[in-house]
């Protein structure tokens, strides 16, 4: 019986974090514009994330971007900082 050869199989690539992959304005539920942006997520999974007007012009400011076009490659960090959630890294 032979037996199994150790070959080392490289690590899978992996996302350091979620980035923004696209953005869209949207109506709401009360008719106010949100802002939805696509996530990918470490695991290569994409979803939405709805936000209210503020937080998405928040979003926008941090990223320092002006159309939501520019929002795509952003890391999802930002999203974190526009909350306040985190501490904004200095450049």
């Amino acid at each position: 019986m032979a037996t199994p050869s150790l070959v080392a199989q490289p690590a899978p690539t992996r996302m350091p974090e979620p980035v923004i992959v696209g953005a869209s304005i949207a109506g709401g539920h009360d008719g106010a514009a949100e802002l939805i942006v696509q996530v990918r997520f470490e695991n290569g999974v994409v979803r939405d994330v709805a936000m209210e007007n503020d937080t998405g012009l928040a979003l926008m400011s941090v990223c320092g971007v002006h159309s939501i076009e520019e929002l795509a490659g952003q890391p999802w960090q930002r999203f974190l900082e526009a909350v306040g959630q985190v501490p904004a890294k200095s450049s």
